[in-house]
């Protein structure tokens, strides 16, 4: 049995719809190397994972692209390529910091999608909550 409900992924999910509920919104953060872009040439789609970007953006979701690079060129690049590669307008995508303060060293946000930090898992509470708000309407 767990002890700590946060390793449970329908806990999770309920805490986003929580929070969906009471915000009437998401904030979704993503990584952009090996999480939407296969950045290591292993012939990897993440399909799955630009689809669900996609659905949150649809539903009105903010979307954060946290990045280490420090090159502002290198960021804007990597932003254009990420909105093309989910299918939005690069302006919907923060790019280190986010809709709610802003100018914080590290934006907040609900979920974060990246292969170092337990993607398949963030996947699935993202997914589910994402197709549970769908069917709410």
């Amino acid at each position: 049995m767990l002890t700590d409900p946060y390793f449970s992924t329908d806990r999770n999910v309920d805490r986003l719809l929580e929070q969906y509920k009471l915000h009437g919104k998401l904030i979704v953060a993503f990584d952009f190397d090996d999480t939407i872009y296969d950045y290591h040439k292993k012939g990897y789609g993440y399909d799955k994972v630009r689809m669900l970007l996609l659905q949150c953006h649809n539903i009105g979701f903010s979307l954060i692209m946290l990045s280490t690079k420090e090159d502002d060129g290198e960021l804007q690049a990597n932003k254009e390529e990420a909105a093309c590669i989910i299918g939005i307008p690069p302006k919907v995508i923060w790019v280190n910091e986010g809709p709610i303060m802003p100018k914080a060293k590290k934006p907040f946000f609900n979920i974060y999608l990246d292969d170092k930090a337990g993607l398949g898992q963030a996947y699935d509470i993202l997914n589910q909550t994402v197709q549970l708000i769908r069917r709410q309407g």
